[in-house]
C-alpha cells in the first residue's frame, strides 16, 4: 500500500495515515511527506509480531505434519488475531474523540486493506466512500468470495502452500482440501415456492452450493414441483401437511386454465374467477404455515441447525413469520406477482401502466390507447386484489405475532402459556405485544382513569404522554 500512498502524494493529494501504537510494522516517528494519526492499544507491537511469525513457522515447519495439524493450528491462531484486532477496533471506533477529530478533517475516501476487519465500519461511520488495497487472503478467500476472483482448485494453487501451477494429480486433491478449509460458508435455510419460482432459486441454490455454503431446504409434503427423494448436493427438510400433491397440482392448473380458455369472457369474470382461486389457494397455505409454525418440534430442530439467514419466496406467505421466530435476516427471491403487485407495493418497482404490461396478459410494450386503458384497469383490479388479500391475512399474522410474543413473556418471567389480561398499566402489554393501538394524547391510562376520561386539557394530555413513557419503560426492563 506504500506504493500507492507515494503515488498519491507524488499527484498533490494529501494523505493521512491512521496507525496503531502496537504496529510492528509502520514506524510512525519517521519524517514523512504524509502524516500519521496514532491511537493507542493496550497492546505490545512484540505480541502483534509474535502471533505473525507463530503463523510462519506453521507453514514452515519441517518435515510438515499432516494437512489436519496444520488446519487446527492455524485455526487457532488465526482465533488470536482476531481476537487482537477487534481489541484495535474497539480502541478506534468507540475512541469518541478521535472520530470526532477524523470527522472535523473531512476526508474525501477512506484506502484500506480489507485484512483489517472494521475499516468499513469506520468508513460507515465517518460516512466515505471506500477503496481497496489488498495483498492476498489466505487461500484467496476474500478475492474469490467477496471480489469474484476465478481460482479453480485444480489450477491455481492456494496460497500461501509450496504448490506451483504444475501440479500433479495428488497435489490438486491437496489443494482442493487447503482450498476448502480456509473457506468458511454459511448455513442458509431455503423456503421456496413452486414451478417456475422454485426453478429460479434453483439456481441460486446452485450457486450457494458453487460457494461452499451449506442449504438446506424446507419443503411441504405436498410440493408438485420438488422431488425431495432426489440425490442433491443439498437437504431436503420435509414438513407433513394434511394435504396432496395433486390437490395443490389443481389449483394451479385451474389458474392457467383461466387465462388459457378461449374465447375469453370479460375481465370482469375473470378477475371474479381469480379472487376465488386465490382466496383458495391463500386458505392452502394457512394449512401449511400452520404445519410449520406451530410445530414445536421442527422449530426446535431448525432453532438447534443455527441458520445464518433464511432465502424465502415471498409468494410463500409466511415465510417472514418463520424468519421472526428463528430471528434470521432475510433474502428474498421473487420469480413475479401477478400484476407484479408485490413488486410495486413492497418493493417500490417503476411500472407505469400506460408502458409495463400487466402479467401474465397477452400485451406487449407497444399497446394501443384502448389496450393502454385495459391494461389500466387489470392494474387496478390486482392492486386491490393485493390489498383485500393482504387485509385478509391480518388476523392470522396478528395471532402469530401475539402467541409469538406470549412466548416472550413465558421465557422471560416464567409463566405458563395462559393468559387471562383485564388491562395493564398504560395498556404497556397490549401497545407492545399486542399491537392495540393506544395513542396518549386520545387514550387516557388505565392507572389514571379514575380521574382522567377521553376528553383531556393540555396539561392532562401531557401528564398521561409521561405514564406512557414511564410503565412502557418499566415493561422494557423488565422483560429484556
Amino acid at each position: 500500500m506504500r506504493n500507492i500512498v507515494d503515488e498519491l502524494l507524488n499527484r498533490n493529494h494529501s494523505v493521512t495515515v491512521l496507525v496503531n501504537s502496537a504496529s510492528p510494522t509502520v514506524n510512525f516517528t519517521e519524517q514523512t511527506r504524509f502524516q500519521y494519526l496514532v491511537f493507542d492499544v493496550p497492546v505490545e507491537a512484540h505480541e502483534v509480531n509474535s502471533l505473525s511469525e507463530q503463523l510462519v513457522n506453521v507453514w514452515m515447519q519441517y518435515p510438515r505434519p499432516n494437512m489436519v495439524q496444520i488446519g487446527l493450528q492455524i485455526m487457532d491462531l488465526l482465533g488470536k488475531v482476531r481476537e487482537m484486532h477487534l481489541t484495535m477496533c474497539g480502541c478506534m471506533l468507540r475512541n469518541e474523540t478521535l472520530i470526532s477529530h477524523l470527522k472535523a478533517l473531512k476526508f474525501d475516501v477512506l484506502l484500506y486493506d480489507p485484512m483489517i476487519i472494521c475499516s468499513d465500519l469506520l468508513a460507515e461511520i465517518l460516512d466515505l466512500p471506500v477503496v481497496l488495497s489488498l495483498r492476498f487472503s489466505l487461500g484467496f478467500s476474500m478475492e474469490r468470495m467477496c471480489g469474484q476472483l476465478p481460482a479453480p482448485p485444480s489450477y491455481v494453487p492456494v496460497p500461501p502452500t509450496v504448490m506451483t501451477d504444475r501440479m500433479s494429480f495428488m497435489e490438486r486433491v491437496k489443494n482442493m482440501i487447503v482450498d476448502m478449509s480456509v473457506t468458511r460458508g454459511g448455513n442458509v435455510l431455503v423456503l421456496p415456492g413452486e414451478y417456475s419460482h422454485w426453478y429460479n432459486m434453483r439456481n441460486i441454490v446452485d450457486e450457494l452450493l458453487n460457494r461452499n455454503h451449506s442449504v438446506t431446504v424446507l419443503v411441504n409434503s405436498a410440493s408438485p414441483t420438488i422431488n425431495f427423494t432426489e440425490q442433491t448436493r443439498f437437504r431436503y427438510l420435509v414438513v407433513d401437511v394434511p394435504l396432496k400433491a395433486h390437490e395443490v397440482h389443481s389449483l394451479s392448473e385451474q389458474l392457467l386454465n383461466i387465462w388459457m380458455q378461449y374465447p375469453r369472457p370479460n375481465m370482469v369474470q375473470i378477475g371474479l374467477q381469480i379472487m376465488d382461486l386465490l382466496g383458495k389457494v391463500r386458505e392452502m397455505h394457512k394449512i401449511m404455515c400452520d404445519c410449520v409454525l406451530r410445530n414445536e418440534t421442527l422449530i426446535s430442530r431448525l432453532t438447534a441447525l443455527k441458520f445464518d439467514v433464511l432465502l424465502y419466496d415471498p409468494m410463500i406467505i409466511c415465510s417472514d413469520l418463520l424468519a421472526e421466530i428463528l430471528d434470521l435476516p432475510i433474502v428474498l427471491s421473487l420469480r413475479l406477482s401477478l400484476g407484479f403487485s408485490m413488486e410495486r407495493m413492497c418493493g417500490q418497482m417503476p411500472s407505469p401502466p400506460s408502458y409495463v404490461p400487466v402479467p401474465p396478459t397477452e400485451m406487449t410494450d407497444r399497446m394501443s390507447f384502448m389496450e393502454r386503458v385495459k391494461n389500466m384497469i387489470v392494474y387496478v383490479v390486482y392492486s386491490f386484489g393485493f390489498r383485500m388479500a393482504s387485509k385478509s391475512l391480518d388476523n392470522y399474522y396478528s395471532e402469530v405475532l401475539v402467541m409469538l410474543c406470549s412466548d416472550l413473556m413465558a421465557q422471560k418471567l416464567n409463566i405458563p402459556h395462559v393468559l387471562s389480561l383485564h388491562t395493564t398499566f398504560a395498556y404497556t402489554f397490549e401497545r407492545l405485544c399486542g399491537q392495540m393501538p393506544a395513542p396518549a394524547s386520545y387514550v387516557p391510562a388505565a392507572a389514571m382513569q379514575d380521574h382522567l376520561t377521553d376528553h383531556m386539557s393540555f396539561t392532562e394530555r401531557v401528564e398521561n404522554m409521561l405514564l406512557y413513557i414511564k410503565h412502557t419503560t418499566i415493561f422494557r426492563y423488565e422483560v429484556y
